[in-house]
């Protein structure tokens, strides 16, 4: 490998850079592997084949980083950092529920770790974003209250906590806390922006969380909706639906493949690629039902909406991908391999794929 290095140092080729990403998969040092097919990925972004390594590195890397820690953490000293990086992998991994429940387990275990409780109260403050929950946004308040009463100076806990205040009303609240804390984010375009939200603020804001939080569920709206602008928000789309649309004829299937769909926010057919002898706007509709049954129950059970997952049905599974308005759906039968299945949804969805 140290050969291949040189040769792709000396010149640098998309395919000498996959060859060397392959060799270093195989050799089990996912790390370097990831390490090499991000700069390849910066440096070839045309490569489609330097982006599906790069998404297959990526995936291996963390998968053996989630199981260190889990490992570290099922021994005798488990620390409320590794709780927190834990956290922090899976919830990049798009399993949020699992990430909160990881939260959970080190606060059970550390209930003073400022850091678990911002960690926490931002993966919570995003989920009200999304679900206007009462018992998402009370959660959240909780926690990042919490994150400051131990340690003031905690980071993000005064920005996340400074802009929930504001966006269900509670504007007193927030004055006072970002005026104390205006000191502690000196030039930080995120506090600029909290203070200049803060100036167009009702002044007649609520004094209490707990009944602005209600509130918000009843209505069904923010006070203010600044998830955009700075503080907790959910992560940017790493790729736009129209770029996924154009990619579907160009990345190819993978045995089990029954079919990929790009649904609208109202669920109309934006783009396809199915198998032979399928009727996208039938496996939509579909796709479409189960779904909804899905979502029916998962916000009243604390779980949150279900923007990313996998749905097993009879025939296989759904992979389901939200990206803004629109979602993406994939469907396989049950002989597909989840790693294929992965690595095709990477492969469509990765920034470096553009």
């Amino acid at each position: 490998m140290r050969k291949l290095e040189r040769e792709l140092a000396r010149e640098p080729t998309p395919e000498r850079a996959a060859e060397l990403i392959r060799e270093y998969v195989r050799a089990g040092e996912t790390e370097r592997a990831f390490e090499i097919a991000r700069k390849a990925a910066a440096e070839f972004p045309g490569s489609q084949e330097i982006s599906h390594l790069r998404s297959q590195a990526e995936r291996l890397w963390r998968r053996e980083q989630i199981a260190h820690l889990r490992s570290a953490i099922d021994g005798k000293s488990p620390k409320p950092d590794q709780y927190a990086e834990l956290a922090r992998l899976l919830q990049e991994a798009g399993d949020a529920n699992a990430a909160m429940e990881v939260c959970m387990d080190g606060l059970a275990a550390f209930p003073n770790s400022p850091d678990l409780h911002v960690r926490l109260g931002g993966m919570r403050m995003e989920r009200f974003h999304e679900s206007m929950l009462y018992k998402d946004g009370v959660a959240a308040v909780q926690a990042l209250e919490k994150a400051i009463e131990i340690q003031p100076s905690t980071p993000d806990a005064s920005l996340f906590l400074s802009q929930l205040y504001l966006e269900i009303g509670c504007t007193q609240k927030a004055r006072k806390l970002i005026d104390t804390a205006s000191r502690l984010y000196l030039n930080d375009q995120r506090m600029l922006k909290l203070q200049e939200a803060l100036q167009q603020a009702s002044p007649q804001g609520a004094d209490d969380p707990d009944r602005a939080c209600k509130d918000v569920e009843r209505n069904q709206r923010f006070v203010m909706d600044l998830s955009s602008q700075g503080g907790a928000k959910s992560p940017p789309l790493l790729v736009t639906p129209e770029a996924i649309a154009a990619r579907l004829d160009k990345v190819p299937t993978f045995a089990g493949f029954r079919g990929a769909i790009l649904l609208g926010a109202g669920g109309d057919v934006q783009a396809s690629k199915v198998e032979e002898g399928t009727d996208p706007q039938k496996l939509a509709q579909a796709i479409g039902n189960v779904v909804s049954a899905v979502e029916s129950g998962s916000l009243r059970m604390d779980t949150g909406p279900f923007n990313e997952g996998v749905v097993k049905t009879s025939q296989g599974r759904i992979y389901l991908r939200t990206l803004g308005a629109a979602r993406f759906a994939l469907v396989c039968g049950g002989d597909a391999s989840s790693d294929s299945a992965l690595g095709y949804i990477s492969a469509l969805t990765s920034l470096g794929s553009q």
